[in-house]
């Protein structure tokens, strides 16, 4: 492929097939023809070496190559348009505005702090409302506007919204070695037989205890909690864990002096992803704020490693 050669108009047209998940949608969403979108995709495929969307009955489904290139794309042309004109539309350092985001799963303790730090430098006159809602509920809560951007660990396989992947998480456990009579490191037979705190929204069935059924293995679960950020009442001096995200874990550590260990298990993580409606990326200052999120989650998620 010459790079050289490449039409950047195209990267706006890929991003509008991938949010659509159809020529006619893509067309109508950037004031195009259908023939000139459909003329834009062969040239797309052309240079790319990849068919990129399928067509099936459900809308054009996106190849393996689309899913990768779709997140460096998202942030590319953020970049472009920032770099362009973003500046004339929102100045962070004199804008007044008010923002809402979302943070599902526990992401608000470990890059809420973090993503607050970064707008009091460079947007010290805005505010920001931080809400905790549960990961299911997050692209309902973007489609009422009641939050603007949402950071969670769910996709949405129905594109309602524009997503970015901005890492992966994995799970470890939290407990405090001297209430629990535990070395640095938890081993497989101790994981099982100390008794586990749970979170609420663990109760309704999560990939820790599917991946633990599929090996066999069953948990003592001792006692349910509203929400993360209560473990640590109810973990120090207790002979008791709890499996939680690695963010989580080392952002509670901090915090109350608890301790991290790896699983002694396999259980899978996942990734990270922010959403935004689609008309947001048209408001310069979300795709600032975006920019900034993905850092501060990026931030939280090398912790520890």
């Amino acid at each position: 492929m010459n790079n050289r050669r490449i039409d950047l108009n195209l990267a706006t047209i890929f991003l509008a097939l991938w949010y659509e998940r159809s020529v006619s949608g893509a067309a109508v969403r950037l004031a195009l023809t259908q023939p000139a979108v459909s003329n834009a995709l062969k040239r797309l495929r052309t240079a790319c070496g990849d068919e990129l969307f399928v067509r099936t009955r459900g809308g054009m489904r996106p190849t393996v190559r689309a899913t990768m290139m779709a997140p460096q794309l998202e942030r590319d042309v953020e970049q472009i348009r920032l770099a362009l004109g973003g500046s004339r539309d929102f100045l962070p350092e004199t804008a007044t505005r008010q923002f809402v985001v979302g943070m599902t799963a526990g992401l608000d303790l470990a890059a809420g702090p973090v993503l607050s730090a970064m707008l009091w430098r460079a947007a010290p006159l805005t505010m920001t409302r931080f809400r905790a809602p549960e990961t299911r509920q997050a692209a309902d809560l973007l489609e009422r506007r009641d939050i603007e951007l949402a950071a969670t660990i769910r996709g949405l396989p129905d594109h309602r919204c524009a997503e970015m992947t901005v890492g992966r998480y994995h799970f470890v456990c939290l407990y405090d070695p001297a209430g629990c009579g535990l070395g640095p490191v938890i081993g497989r037979e101790e994981f099982l037989d100390v008794p586990h705190i749970l979170t609420e929204a663990a109760t309704r069935g999560t990939i820790v205890e599917t991946m633990l059924r599929q090996e066999g293995l069953r948990r003592r679960v001792r006692v349910v909690v509203s929400n993360f950020g209560a473990l640590p009442a109810f973990l120090l001096g207790q002979y008791a864990l709890a499996v939680v995200p690695h963010y989580v874990g080392y952002a509670l550590a901090r915090q109350s002096g608890l301790h991290v260990s790896p699983l002694p298990v396999p259980i899978t993580g996942g990734e990270v992803h922010i959403l935004m409606r689609l008309d947001g990326l048209a408001d310069a200052g979300l795709i600032w704020l975006r920019l900034q999120l993905a850092e501060a989650l990026r931030m939280a998620l090398a912790d520890g490693r």
